[in-house]
């Protein structure tokens, strides 16, 4: 499992952890192992991630970090996050500053494909971007209600979504997407063109949590982060919701309640990212 940290690329094989970290050539060279953004690997088996200064490629045969592009003084404006990369080589990268970029990891060629709209860098509060099951990027730079802008990565033209009342996250799970608020989902069949809405409810008493990472499982699941309020599910055949929290009285609880990010692995493991304490495993095909 590989992990993006504030100082170097991290690696669990299960036992130990390492970490890797970028050397300086020669002493103009830059130095910053804040890995921002997503760790992707492509089908070689290296890892690709990006922050302020280059993009990076950890190199799988050589086992060390490798800088493949820096940026320039004109393009060095805050903060690159690397989103996905596709099989055909193309890594995609944003900058609430600047736009999306495409990167080509084999001939080191980037392109720039500016926002339509400038942004106004004193009120921003924070940024989420998704894809959905056409491979269309989703794009919230956040500061009251803005709406999702959509990218379309074969005609390169940007559109948007919800001018009112824009959700906090999006999902997109097996040909739906599920839009999250604070106090419910709502579901979104993109095969009939159907929706109906979830209410966050537990115990008969209305809840509230704000998501940005959700992951479904094999039993019908909607596993979320709930930052800053552990960690919740919802389950689709049943219709009710199920929260998990840190509590000092039970050894076998969430160290952390700060959730940030999700895996299932391939023996369905539950893997959750928090920030403050260690990585949590959980089985959660035990969990009822």
């Amino acid at each position: 499992m590989w992990f993006g940290t504030p100082d170097g690329l991290c690696r669990y094989d299960g036992s130990e952890l390492r970490t890797f970290k970028y050397h300086p050539k020669n002493s103009n060279d830059t130095v910053n192992n804040f890995v921002r953004g997503k760790i992707l690997e492509d089908k070689n088996g290296n890892i690709w991630y990006s922050n302020e200064i280059a993009i990076y490629k950890w190199d799988r045969l050589k086992e060390q970090i490798v800088k493949t592009y820096e940026f320039t003084n004109v393009l060095n404006n805050g903060d690159y996050h690397a989103m996905t990369l596709d099989s055909t080589g193309a890594l995609w990268l944003f900058n609430i500053f600047k736009g999306i970029f495409e990167y080509d990891i084999y001939s080191g060629v980037l392109k720039q494909y500016p926002f339509p709209q400038k942004t106004d860098a004193a009120n921003i509060l924070s940024s989420y971007n998704t894809t959905d099951n056409a491979g269309n990027i989703w794009l919230r730079v956040i500061s009251k209600n803005e709406p999702y802008v959509i990218f379309n990565k074969t005609s390169h033209h940007y559109t948007s979504q919800f001018q009112k009342d824009p959700p906090h996250a999006v999902f997109f799970k097996n040909k739906k997407q599920i839009d999250a608020y604070d106090d419910r989902l709502v579901y979104n069949d993109l095969t009939n063109n159907t929706s109906y809405t979830a209410e966050k409810i537990i115990d008969g008493k209305k809840i509230s949590f704000h998501s940005f990472d959700g992951v479904k499982d094999n039993y019908g699941r909607l596993w979320m982060t709930a930052r800053g309020n552990g960690l919740f599910y919802y389950d689709e055949k049943k219709n009710l919701f199920h929260g998990y929290h840190h509590d000092n009285s039970k050894i076998k609880s969430l160290p952390f309640d700060l959730t940030t990010c999700l895996y299932i692995d391939r023996s369905d493991n539950l893997w959750i990212g928090i920030d403050g304490g260690e990585p949590v495993g959980l089985k959660y095909s035990s969990f009822t």
